[in-house]
């Protein structure tokens, strides 16, 4: 896939990418911090057994750009066990939906959640996600990108909850 120039590749995440996760999480976690989100991804989350667990299950999956790992993000389609419970309501209730989880660029690629959406939105027609209450700038991201908000769930705390459905 071409983007902004750049040629993408999504592929499933190896143990051998571990390395270059942490270094990206380590920095989603500065930036996150340095733009007023100081409370989100604390304690080194998304910690190793996480990361393993995920690869394991087949839902990490990391993007590259010129063979360089930029970013990475969880993605399944199923059900979300926290967001079967919602202090709001889901745009439309359905038995399968996409979830996006634990996404972090680089910073080297400008936009890594678009291209993540772009991948999940291939193989269904509904994404929910959530985010940490302080994240603006995922907030502002995912309304740009025509998510609703719909209230908020439970998952490693009480997070916000979008959804988007084409």
């Amino acid at each position: 896939m071409a983007y902004n120039s750049f040629m993408i590749e999504i592929r499933e995440t190896t143990l051998d990418d571990i390395p270059n996760l942490n270094t990206i999480f380590q920095r989603a976690r500065e930036y996150m911090r340095d733009v007023g989100n100081p409370s989100q991804w604390v304690d080194g989350y998304p910690q190793l057994e996480i990361i393993k667990d995920d690869i394991k299950k087949h839902q990490s999956y990391i993007i590259l750009s010129d063979n360089k790992i930029v970013g990475t993000f969880v993605f399944f389609v199923g059900q979300e066990d926290c967001y079967s419970s919602i202090n709001g309501s889901w745009i439309k209730e359905m038995s399968e939906y996409g979830v996006i989880h634990r996404i972090a660029s680089s910073g080297s690629v400008k936009g890594i959640l678009k291209i993540a959406l772009e991948y999940a939105f291939s193989f269904t027609s509904s994404v929910r996600i959530d985010t940490h209450q302080d994240n603006k700038v995922m907030q502002h991201l995912l309304c740009k990108y025509g998510f609703s908000y719909c209230g908020k769930v439970f998952n490693y705390g009480e997070r916000l909850a979008f959804q988007k459905v084409i």
